[in-house]
């Protein structure tokens, strides 16, 4: 304290003698006279302090001496002081605004203080260099008044540093004084002192030449302060940012270290949250979102400089839940009190929760509030409170950030790693019991072992199993732990479904249900035998097989509230074992008749598979399904979408007189009731009475004498392609429902086997297509020039892809008379393959035009007419044609509806467009183009391109457009031509993630090489 008191007192002593004393020998109508130029330097002084930078608080400031010092040498001590005082004051004071210091020290003390302490040194500095022979407002720097400058200048600098290590000895004694002095003493002398004397360069150019050279001068010291003050800043940012990913990786290596420990990881979370933020408490509290409200927050770790706390007690709703569950963004409250929080919808739950917060008996000022979050999941808050205000920063809150992040997925595995470990020790048991009832095929004694083995191993004091009856409309008792289980059985106990006991509703609705107290569930009937039971909670499990509840397992227990989320997940378990268990024994009784059926369906597909065609495939099949399924005939009939008809393929088992009629009838599919109903429900139609039917009418049923018929469809991929019919022929036998699936496992592999045919075909037909398109490719690619052209001081490179096989896109380089080169880029306006017969024709004349016409505009003019005139289709192609004239570093072009192209100029390295645009050609007749001319310098770059690179989208269906295409080639454009191009290429991948083109592109780069050294340039400008 006494040490504060003596540095305030020195500090506004000093202050206030030195502004008193200045105002107290300034003559006001001098002072008058000279406010412009006194107010100009003031100003260049302030600019500079504001563009430079301090290395320690308020000294030690980059190049703002010389102002302070020219002025004191331009205008005389008195006046220099309230150059140097003033603008000293006002950026102190300022400074201490913008950076939240709003204390009296910073706002009044220390400017006052400053301002006192300039003045000591322009009256210091000046006797000394009026004493040397020195003059005021200098007009020339001579050897003879160089030692008067020179000693002015360390005067200065003496008198500065020797106040605020006074200052700095005040406040903390000779410790503090040394620490200030190697802080600054280093940067003291190159920042500051060194520059001085540039003060007496200023003030001699100021009086005797033009204001002019001053103003350069004042302006080149303003960016230089602003070169270093970047310099300063990113230098110290960078120190930093180091400081902070040395930490994080810390903390990730210390996560690593932590393995699945929830206390060792908050531990570690805390104590690198300190290391980067300084803060007086940190506090990590969790949200447990399926806990009673009392317990919903849970205080986990609170931590002090000086200990660390486990609380891990249940806390009232913290108000930080319900804004962290909306907002994923750290609270940042700079002053509570104020108060001052961002963002400022966070302010009502910054203050709430820090209300709450006292450490070591003062409440906290500032806080930072950082939400835990494990992917969408809120799990936490990571708090830090300060008792001083304006602790916490942008930066701490986006470290704090990632790691929080990276804790709560680590506290999160931790959790799912205990309930896992837990949960595999339960599936360990439910594991064994079902391997011991999975080697049981009997019924009647799996569900015996079953239900003695769950309460064995689990504890449980009762198990029943019950099976259902769907058909009758019951749940029918099967066994039970309980030694009656046999006279139960016997006595065939049974529960309606839906209307009797706990296990007759869950039958029914085919959900597991949980009954805390049985004593207040209605539905809770008595075992048989019973008056009275000791039953005080139960859960009825459904067994499901697919989608079809076969039974119900129903568990008991003498305690209330005695099953929770772990035993009904162990009894569903259980429950999928089981019910797969009596599915198994079910399907074991099953086994001969599944066997013959799959020996049907082998032979099937062995017979199918050695058929060469569809039509020897469909004879197989109806000679083999009589023989497989013992029915008497069998017919395919193929249905034709176009007409809605079904027409006869192959048939087995009728007369010849019955095949020849069939062979020419047609039968739709809306005149015949049995055909319609196929159609419409996809599904088969059987008739086991055709006389008591009306779906077959009369004189069908006489003709073909059928007795019983099964029509299956032939479905594939969803469409119906034909209809199986067998019948008995004579024999007046019902089809089973065993031959029905029979024959419909049948249809399915001619329907197959229909299918495949037609694949066949249209697979031989692409690939014929594809034949074509690909020698359509190499026809297109063959107008295409081999190779760029070998120009002298120039490199030209293309690159061309199509979206489909072919394409709209081209460009040509033509050679010309006295070695000019035409180049040509063009874009029809389709694709495929009518776009690639335009593309050849449009080529062929240009080419014709730009050899026989002197002029681009001429060329392109004249090519337009040829083109309306033997095109008749409505397509148009876009052109830009240019005339690259090599001896005279020249290009002239005409753009005709194209995209404009790109120039990059190598001196500036900034990219312009040619914005000169006609209409494309084989719109409208008598076009008129112009020429215009650029002059290429070395190293610029012409960029050549087509829609298909402006326009290629991306995922969320963005253009990749010309502002970033100009962007990559300011950026690339001082690379080679081919590799300008790669750069372009890999942009437009990675934009639209490496998915095909959905447009045609072409580029072609034209860059003429930069100069050698001692080579003369050109300086022709663009024209």
């Amino acid at each position: 304290m006494r040490h504060t008191f003596f540095a305030t007192l020195y500090s506004v002593a000093l202050g206030l003698t030195g502004v008193g004393f200045l105002v107290g020998v300034t003559r006001s109508d001098v002072l008058l006279a000279n406010a412009a130029p006194l107010a100009f330097f003031a100003a260049l002084s302030f600019m500079l302090k504001r563009a430079g930078f301090h290395v320690a608080p308020q000294v030690t400031h980059s190049l703002v001496g010389i102002i302070d010092l020219a002025a004191l040498f331009v205008f005389g001590p008195i006046l220099g002081a309230w150059v140097a005082a003033s603008s000293g004051f006002v950026y102190l004071f300022l400074n201490a605004w913008r950076r939240d210091k709003h204390s009296l020290r910073d706002f009044l003390e220390i400017p006052l203080f400053n301002a006192g302490l300039k003045v000591g040194m322009c009256y210091a500095a000046s006797h000394v260099y009026a004493l040397l022979g020195g003059q005021f407002a200098p007009r020339m720097l001579t050897p003879e008044t160089l030692p008067a400058f020179l000693a002015a200048v360390v005067t200065w600098f003496a008198l500065d540093h020797l106040g605020w290590g006074l200052l700095e000895y005040l406040r903390g004694g000779a410790t503090a004084l040394v620490a200030f002095l190697r802080t600054i003493l280093v940067y003291s002398l190159l920042m500051e002192l060194l520059p001085l004397p540039l003060a007496i360069v200023i003030a001699v150019v100021y009086t005797s030449l033009d204001r002019g050279i001053f103003l350069i001068m004042a302006l080149g010291l303003f960016c230089t302060a602003i070169v270093v003050q970047r310099f300063a800043d990113a230098s110290a940012h960078l120190v930093r940012r180091r400081n902070d990913l040395t930490v994080l990786y810390e903390f990730g290596q210390a996560l690593s270290q932590a393995a699945f420990d929830s206390d060792k990881i908050t531990e570690v979370l805390c104590a690198h949250a300190q290391r980067i933020v300084p803060c007086d408490l940190c506090q990590i509290e969790f949200f447990d979102r399926e806990g009673p409200p009392e317990a919903e927050t849970r205080i986990a770790l609170q931590a002090t400089a000086s200990e660390t706390r486990h609380p891990n007690q249940p806390a009232p709703t913290s108000p930080l839940f319900d804004y962290f569950s909306k907002h994923r963004q750290p609270i940042r409250a700079l002053d509570v009190y104020k108060p001052l929080v961002y963002p400022l919808d966070g302010t009502g739950s910054a203050v709430a929760a820090s209300e709450k917060v006292t450490i070591a008996g003062r409440q906290a000022r500032s806080a930072l509030f950082v939400p835990m979050l494990a992917g969408e999941e809120l799990i936490g808050v990571l708090s830090l409170f300060a008792i001083r205000a304006r602790v916490f920063h942008p930066i701490h809150a986006s470290n704090l950030a990632a790691m929080a992040a990276q804790a709560a997925v680590a506290i999160q595995n931790a959790r799912l790693y205990a309930v896992e470990r837990q949960r595999a020790t339960q599936l360990a048991i439910v594991s064994d019991v079902s391997r011991q009832v999975a080697q049981v095929l009997d019924i009647d004694e799996l569900l015996q072992q079953v239900v003695n083995s769950i309460r064995e191993r689990f504890g449980y004091a009762k198990v029943h199993i019950f099976t259902v009856d769907g058909d009758a409309g019951y749940a029918v008792f099967r066994a039970s732990s309980d030694p009656r289980s046999a006279a139960w059985r016997d006595k065939g106990w049974r529960l309606r479904l839906g209307l009797e006991g706990i296990v007759g509703w869950v039958a029914a609705l085919g959900e597991p249900h949980i009954v805390d107290d049985v004593r207040k569930e209605p539905r809770f009937i008595l075992d048989p035998d019973e008056q009275t039971s000791d039953t005080r909670s139960e859960i009825a499990v459904p067994l499901i097989v697919g989608k079809e509840t076969v039974g119900v397992l129903d568990v008991q227990n003498n305690a209330v509230n005695a099953f929770g989320d772990e035993d009904l997940f162990i009894l569903k378990t259980l429950a999928a074992q089981v019910a797969i268990a009596i599915e198994d024994a079910r399907l074991f009784n099953s086994q001969k008749e599944e066997a013959w059926y799959l020996n049907v369906m082998l032979q099937v597909a062995q017979n199918l598979s050695q058929t060469a065609s569809l039509d020897e495939a469909l004879e197989t099949v109806v000679r083999i399904t009589p023989l497989l399924v013992g029915v008497a005939r069998c017919a395919i009939l193929l249905y034709d979408p176009a007409n809605e008809a079904f027409v006869s393929a192959k048939a087995y088992g009728l007369s010849d007189e019955q095949d020849e009629t069939l062979r020419h009838m047609r039968f739709r599919a809306d005149d015949y009731g049995a055909l319609s109903k196929l159609r419409q429900e996809m599904a088969p139609v059987v008739i086991q009475d055709p006389t008591a039917d009306q779906m077959i009418r009369p004189e069908i049923r006489e003709l073909f004498t059928i007795h019983a018929l099964l029509i299956a469809p032939l479905i594939t991929r969803g469409e119906l392609v034909g209809a199986m019919l067998v019948d008995q022929g004579t024999r007046s036998r019902q089809f089973n429902p065993h031959e029905i699936q029979v024959v419909m496992g049948i249809a399915n592999q001619v329907a197959v086997a229909i299918e495949g045919a037609r694949l066949t075909s249209e697979a031989e037909g692409k690939k014929r297509l594809e034949y074509e398109l690909g020698l359509a490719r190499q026809i297109q690619e063959s107008f295409l020039p081999d190779a760029c052209p070998l120009i002298s001081d120039y490199e030209i490179c293309s690159q061309w892809q199509t979206a489909r096989e072919v394409g709209g896109d081209f460009y040509d380089f033509i050679p010309l008379t006295g070695g000019r080169w035409g180049i040509v880029i063009a874009d029809v306006s389709d694709k495929g393959m009518a776009a690639a017969l335009f593309m050849a024709l449009a080529r062929t004349i240009i080419r014709t035009m730009a050899i026989g016409k002197p002029t681009p505009h001429e060329a392109i003019d004249r090519a337009n007419d040829v083109i309306l005139t033997d095109a008749h289709s409505e397509m148009f192609v876009t052109v830009f044609y240019a005339v690259l004239d090599p001896a005279r570093a020249s290009v002239t072009y005409v753009n005709a509806g194209h995209n404009p192209p790109l120039l990059y100029r190598a001196a500036t390295r900034q990219v312009t467009t040619l914005k000169e645009h006609g209409i494309a050609l084989g719109v409208i007749p008598n076009i008129s183009l112009h020429d215009c001319e650029i002059t290429a310098e070395p190293g610029d770059v012409l960029l050549l391109y087509t829609d298909g690179v402006t326009e290629a989208l991306n995922a969320r269906e963005e253009e990749f457009g010309a502002d970033r295409l100009a962007s990559i080639v300011a950026a690339s454009g001082h690379l080679s031509s081919d590799k300008l191009v790669d750069e372009i290429l890999q942009s437009v991948a990675e934009f639209t993630g490496g998915g095909p083109n959905s447009d045609d592109l072409t580029i072609v780069a034209i860059k003429r090489r930069a100069e050698q050294a001692g080579e003369p340039s050109r300086t022709e400008s663009v024209l």
